[in-house]
């Protein structure tokens, strides 16, 4: 061996709920971009929420390869909304690329819609789930992957 690391990205991955995640090196090309590239994963045992800009493999131990994602991350829900919604309206801020963030994309748990609003001149985004998320494995759901043009 060499020394030198070899990384692989690509620009979509199917997880354990049938979704189909994208990321942002293929939607942000796109001019009708779907926007599947948010993700709501698991980190440190809490639920957060990112963009992916990317998926790559890489060998993270010798003989070891890893599969991975770059996301760019949210803030923590605005608890006071959270609150007075009773546990139901999540909206968070982008935090950019300055909150990047490796992670295994087995924590990754569904991907959700960010749609942003403003709210005292700050731009903040509404999470939405697709519902039925957790009992669609029992129901044998599966996302149809388009192939790109």
């Amino acid at each position: 061996m060499d020394g030198s690391i070899h990384i692989s990205r690509w620009a979509r991955l199917r997880i354990p709920n049938g979704q189909v995640a994208h990321s942002r090196w293929k939607e942000g090309h796109q001019t009708n971009a779907r926007h599947s590239r948010n993700v709501k994963f698991m980190h440190n045992g809490e639920i957060h929420f990112g963009e992916v800009l990317y998926y790559f493999q890489c060998e993270v131990h010798l003989d070891e390869e890893s599969t991975l994602a770059l996301v760019s991350t949210y803030s923590a829900p605005d608890l006071a909304l959270l609150e007075a919604s009773h546990h139901t309206v999540v909206s968070c801020m982008h935090l950019g690329d300055a909150s990047l963030q490796v992670i295994d994309v087995k924590s990754i748990h569904a991907v959700v819609a960010m749609v942003p609003h403003q709210i005292n001149n700050e731009e903040r985004f509404f999470v939405v789930e697709k519902p039925g998320l957790d009992v669609a494995d029992l129901g044998g759901y599966e996302e149809e992957v388009q192939e790109d043009e």
